[in-house]
């Protein structure tokens, strides 16, 4: 079964983003992009594999600044589940934390 959430994300001073999130039986695909500007250009995943190894890649696009693939694999270790982000948001060294607090509080 799947099942769909939508958060809609403003950090003062940088703006305001979407986050859809689809949850899956055993993966999560987390998509993350400017609230007036969305598009699909990059995707990457993370898993798990039996001995404890985050494997990851790439597998639709170039990586857009804030890395998907590290999310992904921040992610899969947290939620111990294969996990897939599109992150649509060219991320700065100022605008990454505030934007994984956010999320991680949300």
């Amino acid at each position: 079964s799947f099942s769909s959430h939508t958060l809609h994300i403003e950090i003062p001073e940088w703006g305001k983003y979407v986050l859809r999130v689809l949850k899956m039986e055993n993966s999560i695909l987390i998509y993350i992009a400017d609230e007036e500007n969305e598009s699909f250009d990059e995707l990457s995943v993370a898993m798990q594999l039996q001995n404890d190894e985050i494997v990851s890649t790439t597998i639709l696009g170039d990586p857009v600044g804030f890395s998907s693939q590290e999310l992904a694999e921040k992610l899969t270790k947290r939620l111990k589940k294969q996990v897939y982000v599109s992150c649509q948001i060219p991320m700065n060294q100022y605008l990454t934390p505030l934007f994984q607090k956010k999320f991680f509080e949300k």
